[in-house]
């Protein structure tokens, strides 16, 4: 887990974010961008104390790359 950080966003304006890097157990890893409140709605330390192994749940993600290929329509 990153900190999180305000970046310019689309030479406009200025968001933060915060990015995390999931892991399996095979050691497969994704990167998760969270944007907005989601970025700072909880707090570092707890994250950091829970036990692995954590399960997590994603909703309402947009998909930028995926195995390297960036999708250009989903089913």
């Amino acid at each position: 887990m990153q900190p999180a950080e305000e970046v310019t966003v689309q030479n406009a304006r200025i968001a933060k974010k915060r990015n995390f890097i999931l892991q399996n157990f095979r050691g497969e890893t994704v990167r998760i961008t969270l944007w907005g409140e989601a970025a700072t709605s909880f707090e570092d330390s707890k994250i950091q104390s829970v036990l692995s192994p954590v399960f997590v749940a994603l909703t309402s993600l947009k998909v930028k790359q995926y195995q390297g290929y960036t999708p250009t329509c989903f089913i």
